[in-house]
């Protein structure tokens, strides 16, 4: 999968667990990528329709979507496999460009109970937006659209 490396990198940068890149293909979000999901996970994830989920959550609002804790929040839109990670919190952050079109969802979960801030969010933002466009450059051909 080519989003590994930068991927791999945000995951680091951020001290998430856990990072995820789904692209939108026509009308569901196509996982292109991932760092430390458990493998029981990804099938689950290989598709996600809009609305569904944390990142068909974010890909409905265009903002990100969060929660503190992925074991007992019963208000964040969080499918039962969600819970099958090794973290506490997440954010499913959406890339839009131009602004109102998705791109994308990039996902990341960390190993403790937090809270997204403006700052924590904002460094989130700016480190899914380096995986997308990284991986949108070497996989989109001139006719491939999102």
């Amino acid at each position: 999968m080519n989003a590994l490396l930068p991927l791999r990198t945000a995951v680091e940068t951020l001290g998430a667990t856990a990072g995820s890149l789904h692209l939108r293909r026509g009308d569901v979000l196509e996982l292109v990528g991932e760092i430390g999901l458990p493998p029981e996970v990804i099938p689950l994830i290989l598709t996600i329709p809009k609305g569904k989920g944390m990142a068909g959550h974010a890909w409905v609002t265009l903002e990100p979507t969060t929660t503190c804790n992925l074991e007992t929040d019963r208000e964040a839109p969080i499918e039962p496999g969600a819970r099958l990670i090794a973290a506490r919190s997440a954010a499913a952050i959406p890339v839009c460009e131009p602004p109102g079109t998705i791109l994308g969802v990039v996902g990341f979960a960390f190993a403790d109970e937090r809270g997204f801030d403006e700052d924590r969010l904002a460094q989130c933002k700016a480190q899914a937006r380096q995986v997308l466009f990284y991986t949108l450059s070497r996989t989109l051909g001139p006719e491939d659209s999102p």
